[in-house]
């Protein structure tokens, strides 16, 4: 169940560094920065990640791995392929990872007494072993480790092909980077992580164990002795051992309206749920209530319009619009401020390998309203206050909207991010949306029956209810048009 934390722009699912110019941020379709990459360093680094899982439960003398592959509901390749997707989007979420600070720090939190007690005993077992606890500690490791896992388990019994396996391995390979900085920090946060959601005891000695002989400090498993000292985990280079081109497909002269559900998935896909159906999470009814009373002031048909109304009219860009054009001249940090958010946003925009001439010249929080819309509305319709062709005929509206401000969903993704560190003070929520954007922009993805919203289509083909006036002046260097 999706549980809501109400922050006036993201939700979030309660579970569980690039460098370098995007050249081919406006050319090409459907973007893919790994397409033509030669597989030079083959497999191997891939197979670290579900290892120390599979330890633990060949030492337990667990279930045959069938049965617990079934346990998740999978009896086939259509159950695989959308557990694991749904499985990823939850992961990508992270959003225990607070509460898993909170519990460091020993502070109140959703983890109760008994969970509290456990983690301390995980806590006192690694130290034990004469283990230093890193810093960079993060309830992810249990997500992705369970994922690599799994997906090795569908392969096995013939659920998913090699291709699909290796491109789940290098999903998880790739947030496992950004996250941790070494094995030793991965497997301390999977045995922290695991010690919170599992009531085994054991499972943290032999996860303990198990990073021992994969680090190669003992060889009584010769199979998986040595394995993550062989492959450092900051020196796994994704992209060459990875190739997608079964997801190359053939431009659609007249793509169809599902392409306008590229709207509104940054905060879907931020709260770590699927936003391939016109509504957001229609099992979730009575949160979509809640979340469009407390921050659309909307609990009718006519609210939500007035809401929409207000976003595609003037939005939040009335005010920010001409506060964004004053920081970007001046981008220096004050603590605490907007301008001191901006300079922050702009840091990670960069981190994440985004042109400077494009963040500096942007001049709109355009997208910043346009994702809430759609957000919103799409959230409205699957509770019954938008009927469906007012839908789709707002997303057309929003999608001209943004062809006529934007070249591509990277310049959108900048305007968004731009215009929620104005408005939001939720650092949390800034790193969800943009490491949300950034896996819509060119992350890996594993099935093409489950493809990026944003790789599918490019922004400049989105279907639309009227005719895009032309841009004067587009490509590098050209200002935004609002």
């Amino acid at each position: 169940m999706m549980g809501w934390l109400l922050s006036g722009f993201t939700a979030i699912r309660a579970f569980g560094v690039r460098v370098g110019l995007r050249s081919a941020a406006v050319s090409g379709y459907p973007r893919s920065r790994r397409r033509n990459l030669l597989r030079t360093a083959g497999p191997e680094p891939l197979l670290c990640f579900g290892a120390l899982l599979s330890h633990c439960d060949a030492a337990s003398g667990l279930a045959q791995a069938n049965e617990l592959v079934e346990l998740w509901g999978i009896t086939d390749a259509v159950t695989a392929r959308r557990t694991l997707q749904e499985l990823m989007l939850e992961a990508q979420s992270q959003s225990l990872d607070e509460e898993f600070r909170r519990l460091q720090r020993n502070e109140p939190g959703v983890f109760d007494g008994e969970q509290r007690v456990r983690f301390k005993q995980a806590k006192r077992a690694w130290s034990k072993a004469g283990l230093a606890l890193p810093m960079d500690i993060s309830i992810a490791a249990h997500d992705l480790e369970s994922l690599a896992w799994l997906a090795r388990q569908c392969h096995a019994f013939g659920y998913l092909s090699e291709s699909e396996t290796l491109l789940c391995l290098a999903w998880v390979a790739e947030n496992a980077i950004r996250n941790f900085s070494d094995w030793q920090a991965y497997a301390a946060s999977f045995v922290l992580g695991r010690a919170i959601l599992r009531r085994d005891g054991t499972s943290g000695t032999m996860a303990i164990g198990a990073f021992k002989e994969l680090i190669g400090c003992r060889t009584d498993k010769a199979s998986l002795a040595g394995l993550w000292r062989t492959h450092p985990l900051a020196g796994i280079r994704v992209s060459e051992v990875v190739l997608q081109e079964e997801h190359i497909r053939e431009p659609a002269a007249h793509p169809p309206r599902s392409a306008l559900l590229a709207l509104g998935c940054v905060i879907a896909h931020s709260a770590g749920v699927r936003a391939d159906d016109l509504g957001i999470a229609p099992q979730e009814k009575e949160f979509h209530r809640l979340w469009l009373a407390e921050h659309w002031w909307a609990a009718d048909a006519g609210q939500v319009r007035a809401r929409m109304d207000w976003l595609l009219g003037s939005g939040s860009r009335e005010k920010l619009d001409p506060l964004l054009g004053r920081v970007a001249d001046a981008p220096v940090s004050v603590g605490g401020t907007a301008l001191a958010r901006f300079t922050q946003a702009r840091r990670a925009l960069l981190k994440e390998g985004h042109d400077p001439a494009m963040i500096d010249e942007c001049r709109t929080v355009l997208a910043y309203d346009l994702e809430r819309a759609a957000f919103g509305a799409r959230m409205a319709f699957s509770v019954g206050l938008l009927d469906e062709e007012s839908l789709w005929n707002a997303l057309r509206h929003m999608a001209r909207q943004a062809r006529a401000a934007f070249d591509c969903w990277e310049q959108y993704l900048v305007s968004l991010m731009l215009g929620h560190a104005l408005a939001d003070e939720d650092r949390l929520s800034d790193k969800r949306l943009l490491r949300s954007g950034m896996a819509l922009l060119d992350g890996i993805t594993p099935f093409a029956q489950h493809p990026s919203p944003w790789q599918v289509c490019p922004l400049e083909m989105l279907p639309v209810l009227h005719r895009v006036a032309p841009v004067a002046c587009r490509g590098p260097g050209a200002s935004y048009r609002n």
